[in-house]
C-alpha cells in the first residue's frame, strides 16, 4: 500500500484547522453548560450580560441589583444570580430598553 506524502505546509495547515475545530467545539460546550446553569457567578453573569469581569462591570451588577432588575440572587457574598432573570436584562440591555451607565 503505497501512502501519499504531504508536505509541511499542508500538515501545518491541518494541524491549525484542528485547533480551530478544539477552539469552536470548547466555546460550544461553554455556551450549553451556561445555558444549563440555574444559577451564575459573577463573573459568568457580566460575561452574559455583555460586560468583561473587572470591578467596574462588578459595581454595574450591584447597579441592577440595587434599581431592582436583579431581584434573585444568593444572600452570601459574592453573589449569584438566576440565570433566567440575568437573560431577561441582558435582552433589555442589547435591545436599548434598559440603559446601564459606564460609571456607576
Amino acid at each position: 500500500m503505497d501512502g501519499q506524502a504531504i508536505t509541511y505546509e499542508q500538515m501545518q495547515k491541518l494541524l491549525d484547522q484542528n485547533a480551530q475545530i478544539v477552539k469552536t467545539m470548547a466555546a460550544m460546550l461553554d455556551q450549553l453548560a451556561m445555558n444549563t446553569k440555574q444559577w451564575y457567578t459573577p463573573d459568568e453573569a457580566l460575561k452574559v450580560l455583555g460586560y468583561s469581569p473587572t470591578p467596574n462591570a462588578r459595581r454595574r451588577l450591584k447597579y441592577l441589583r440595587d434599581k431592582n432588575f436583579l431581584t434573585s440572587f444568593g444572600s452570601q457574598s459574592p453573589y449569584t444570580y438566576d440565570a433566567q432573570q440575568v437573560k431577561k436584562v441582558a435582552d433589555l440591555i442589547r435591545s436599548g430598553e434598559l440603559h446601564v451607565p459606564l460609571r456607576t
